[in-house]
């Protein structure tokens, strides 16, 4: 791993990092993203890190997979409000265009970059958070779950799951 005192300042490092750390990864450096397979028993998704010099930025996005219908849009926008409101990192959002579900993250980069471990602790937030979200999130979608009732349908999906309530 690359030291603390050797910050990510650039797209190049970004991709160092990764090699370093044996990270499966696809490069697109036209636009500077890389993709990162993700998985959690049974379900797999996408982590995006798109950096944005023009911007400052580092984002990093994992799409969940499930596809919103369209009648099911406006539910999907009430609980990811609710959902966004209720966490301490929130970064649900919905692409109306393809109707999927996204977990984003920002992180100012500047002049004096970005930690490795900032970066991971970030992404592995990012990943923790769509996968924790996503069955309640999927009732909504694809079985007309009450979005209202999001957050309370987590708890309890996360209670389950880790056998600690939330």
């Amino acid at each position: 791993m690359i030291p603390e005192t050797q910050r990510v300042r650039s797209y190049g490092q970004l991709i160092e990092l990764l090699r370093r750390d044996q990270v499966t990864h696809q490069l697109d450096p036209n636009e500077q993203v890389i993709t990162i397979p993700t998985r959690r028993d049974h379900d797999e998704g996408v982590a995006l890190l798109r950096w944005q010099d023009r911007d400052g930025v580092l984002q990093v996005i994992h799409t969940l997979p499930v596809t919103v219908p369209a009648e099911r849009v406006a539910a999907m926008e009430a609980a990811v409000t609710r959902l966004n409101h209720a966490l301490a990192l929130p970064g649900f959002g919905l692409n109306h265009q393809t109707g999927t579900l996204y977990f984003r993250v920002t992180l100012p980069v500047a002049a004096a970059g970005v930690s490795p471990q900032d970066l991971q602790s970030v992404f592995r937030a990012a990943v923790r958070t769509a996968f924790d979200m996503l069955p309640a999130l999927r009732r909504v979608a694809e079985e007309g779950a009450d979005p209202t009732m999001i957050v309370e349908d987590a708890r309890i999906d996360l209670t389950i799951s880790t056998g600690q309530p939330q």
